[in-house]
């Protein structure tokens, strides 16, 4: 049986509706208006080598757009969003498996996304963007491993690449 994403829409009033969508459910997603139009969108990835857009329709529905893949070679663990090349719109950071390095899709506009490697190391748990030393940038932050519920503390490995990296190493 398929399952599909469930999008709670907020009443502003503490209160939220929920909306069954036409996007299949997947192992990860991540929110940003890849078109834009205003409108916030979903990028999905199944933990393989495929992620897909869903453009809003702005009433909490969706329509599929593009397809973006690693070419098979690679799968995709962990990924997060954001305009990590200062061209404002909005790109895809992964962690990828087995190369352990971290990929971009840069966004071209249009559906247009080209794919650029950008660090090496290890592969990531889990990965987080922000301006970590206020320069304007976007930053990188990846969790090396998993925490343990054990020991919070001591197999846990952070890295911060910076932007200018992979803005870099892409032109």
């Amino acid at each position: 049986m398929l399952s599909f994403t469930t999008v709670f829409l907020n009443m502003g009033n503490g209160t939220f509706q929920a909306v069954t969508t036409n996007v299949p459910q997947n192992y990860a997603m991540a929110v940003g208006d890849f078109n834009g139009d205003g409108k916030d969108d979903l990028v999905l990835s199944d933990g393989s080598d495929v992620f897909v857009i869903f453009y809003s329709k702005g009433d909490g529905t969706f329509c599929q757009g593009a397809q973006l893949s690693l070419g098979g070679q690679m799968q995709a663990g962990a990924f997060v969003v954001g305009d990590f090349n200062g061209d404002g719109r909005i790109d895809i950071a992964m962690a990828l498996y087995p190369s352990n390095e971290i990929g971009m899709f840069f966004n071209q506009g249009g559906g247009i996304f080209t794919l650029s490697y950008c660090v090496t190391g290890s592969g990531a748990y889990d990965m987080r963007a922000g301006d970590l030393n206020n320069n304007d940038n976007l930053d990188l932050v990846r969790e090396l491993s998993a925490p343990h519920s054990s020991d919070l503390g001591a197999d846990r490995v952070s890295q911060i690449v910076e932007t200018a990296v992979a803005a870099t190493l892409s032109s």
